[in-house]
């Protein structure tokens, strides 16, 4: 065995030791990344779907409401611990109604909570008459 070889293993397990721990903390992070972006997205979806009902012709903010909360329990979320709030804004005179769902999110990386919230707004189709 050529004695260069030998030290070019030993060059081989440093340079792993040293970018394993790197690897691990980047493919941490990207889980933590994949995991409030997915909270976005349901929370999203959750408001949008929301607003679309409690806006169309003869629904109610009820309607509206029992849809979000149908949304994230379809995604695994317990809809008690998340804020659904329908409103009627008027904006330049247009008469909307805007969903607003929040929710906590717990990053046990970070140990700590995030409050995310998403919002979606809609022209009120009763008023349009």
């Amino acid at each position: 065995m050529h004695p260069s070889a030998k030290h070019d293993e030993g060059s081989a397990v440093t340079g792993f030791a040293l970018v394993t721990p790197l690897l691990i903390a980047v493919f941490i992070g990207l889980i933590v990344v994949a995991s409030v972006v997915r909270h976005r997205v349901v929370l999203s979806a959750a408001a949008s779907s929301g607003v679309r009902v409690a806006s169309a012709y003869g629904a109610s903010d009820t309607q509206g409401h029992l849809v979000a909360k149908q949304i994230l329990q379809a995604h695994g979320y317990d809809p008690k611990g998340t804020r659904i709030a329908i409103s009627h804004p008027v904006v330049n005179g247009v008469h909307l109604v805007q969903v607003v769902v929040s929710d906590g999110l717990h990053v046990p990386w970070l140990n700590r909570d995030f409050t995310l919230t998403q919002t979606s707004r809609a022209v009120d189709e009763e008023s349009l008459l």
